[in-house]
């Protein structure tokens, strides 16, 4: 089993990134160690080679220069998502 690192879970509330929730942006506040987060086929396909923060941003770096352009992306793409429910 293979671990992807995931910032922010030090903290001591955060934010529902669902934008499909109800509960409206910019989300409501999620009290550390309540909520639940999300990983699609797609993120964990995207992360399998790039564990740690650092590894995924790189290789979003590169898959912009590659692209001779930037990449706009929505919560849940390249990242889990924190959902209140």
């Amino acid at each position: 089993m293979k671990y992807m690192e995931i910032s922010g879970n030090d903290c001591e509330a955060a934010t529902c990134s669902d934008n499909d929730c109800p509960c409206g942006v910019p989300g409501t506040t999620i009290p550390r160690g309540k909520g639940y987060v999300y990983v699609s086929k797609e993120v964990a396909a995207f992360r399998a080679d790039a564990l740690t923060e650092a590894e995924a941003e790189a290789k979003v770096k590169a898959m912009s220069s590659e692209m001779g352009g930037s990449i706009l992306f929505s919560p849940g793409v390249f990242s889990p998502i924190l959902m209140c429910e």
